[in-house]
């Protein structure tokens, strides 16, 4: 459900990934992985998915990889408005939207 005013290309929003246990092992959180999550991501911007699971980092206008950037403030990822590339960012700086995913998956990867 989208909350009104919400416009995916437009506005930032929180999507349930953080390497705040172990910097630049990037983990899914939420019912039963809030402390240690469902590793998808190792390293910083050269790093590689683990498993081959889905991400998409954000990239510079000449197709380079320039997230996560592997700066120790920035723990938490958001989806950006205007392409849905992802950004680490500063768990404590506010973002007005969060993705959630109810429901338990049918796996752990």
């Amino acid at each position: 459900m989208l909350r009104p005013g919400f416009q995916a290309n437009v506005h930032d929003a929180w999507i349930g990934a953080t390497d705040m246990s172990n910097e630049g092992a990037v983990s899914w959180i939420g019912p039963k992985h809030l402390v240690n999550g469902v590793k998808f991501w190792e390293g910083g911007p050269n790093g590689k998915a683990v498993d081959g699971r889905y991400n998409n980092w954000a990239k510079s206008s000449s197709g380079t990889q320039i997230e996560p950037n592997a700066n120790g403030s920035e723990d938490c990822v958001e989806m950006r408005g205007g392409g849905g590339h992802w950004n680490d960012k500063n768990c404590y700086q506010p973002n007005e939207f969060f993705i959630v995913e109810f429901g338990t998956p049918a796996t752990d990867h």
